[in-house]
């Protein structure tokens, strides 16, 4: 299985090449001298497409294009899986789900070395790092490490393909943050060391928002019962429980990218998938601390 997922990563880490250099060209940034061969190759096709839609919409093209191969790989992992096995807990490893997870992280790792490694304010170092940390996750042995998990999750503050979703988490995060102190006082506020994870704890029942939780990147989000208490809901980080799988997304996140995460969103929430807690990325998060036991199904990735 990690052998599959390591040849994944080699095929991912050449597609998040060629799109982060199309990406580069189309908005006319500079491209470090060292992609000089994917430049020649990639940027005849850039003005193709260019003098066909405009940059605008070559923009768009590309985002939605990007979410589409991460979408099919996710699709890829999820079918090779199927069906998942009775009772819930562990999903043995199939070699085509690996290399679909494998070639999403090498995606991840490659565009945000590209994106950082072609900025001058940046340079190789950080790019390379960073590209490093995120690969680093096609090994079992080093995904389930937990010192490397505390890398992991702090470096993916400044990875920019996690960015597409804990930016948004940002924004949701100042939105609720006065409603929760009101409610709660700072204590509804915690700090994930292990995972470089802001969690807020928010009772939003009047408006209809019911009990559990959710992440966007580096953001997490417990919602209590109505009158509910912060005992009700939060729990230590370091056990299984609600708090420790949405921290499994953080990993996601830095590892998998955003569009990874809002491609999990859709599959379980979204009809006609809404697959809850079979939804694949789920069973990713829930690796981080499994809740052995329950009725969760989760991959060997983060344990």
């Amino acid at each position: 299985g990690c052998g599959m997922r390591f040849l994944g990563g080699l095929f991912g880490i050449f597609i998040g090449v060629l799109a982060a250099v199309f990406l580069l060209l189309v908005l006319g940034r500079a491209v470090a001298p060292v992609l000089a061969p994917v430049v020649g190759v990639v940027q005849p096709i850039v003005m193709a497409i260019v003098a066909l839609f405009g940059v605008p919409v070559t923009v768009i093209l590309w985002i939605v294009a990007v979410f589409v191969v991460t979408a099919l790989l996710y699709a890829i992992a999820t079918i090779a899986l199927a069906p998942l096995p009775l009772p819930p807990g562990l999903v043995p490893a199939v070699p085509l789900e690996q290399f679909a997870l494998g070639a999403v992280i090498g995606m991840t790792g490659s565009m945000n070395f590209v994106f950082w490694f072609s900025s001058p304010a940046v340079g190789a170092v950080i790019a390379a790092f960073l590209a490093i940390v995120c690969f680093l996750s096609v090994f079992q042995a080093v995904s389930a490490n937990r010192v490397y998990q505390v890398v992991l999750g702090w470096s993916a503050w400044i990875m920019p393909v996690a960015w597409l979703a804990t930016a948004v988490g940002l924004i949701l995060y100042g939105l609720i943050a006065p409603i929760a102190l009101v409610q709660f006082g700072v204590a509804a506020f915690r700090v994930d060391f292990t995972t470089g994870t802001l969690e807020l704890t928010v009772d939003l029942s009047a408006i209809g928002v019911a009990t559990g939780g959710f992440s966007l990147g580096n953001f997490t989000f417990l919602m209590t019962v109505a009158g509910g208490t912060l005992a009700t809901i939060q729990r230590p980080f370091n056990v299984p429980s609600l708090s420790a799988h949405e921290t499994g997304h953080s990993l996601n996140t830095g590892a998998l990218g955003g569009y990874f995460l809002w491609v999990n969103a859709i599959d379980e929430n979204l009809p006609p998938f809404n697959n809850g807690a079979r939804a694949y990325g789920e069973l990713c998060a829930e690796s981080h601390l499994p809740r052995v036991g329950t009725a969760r199904w989760f991959v060997n990735l983060w344990s």
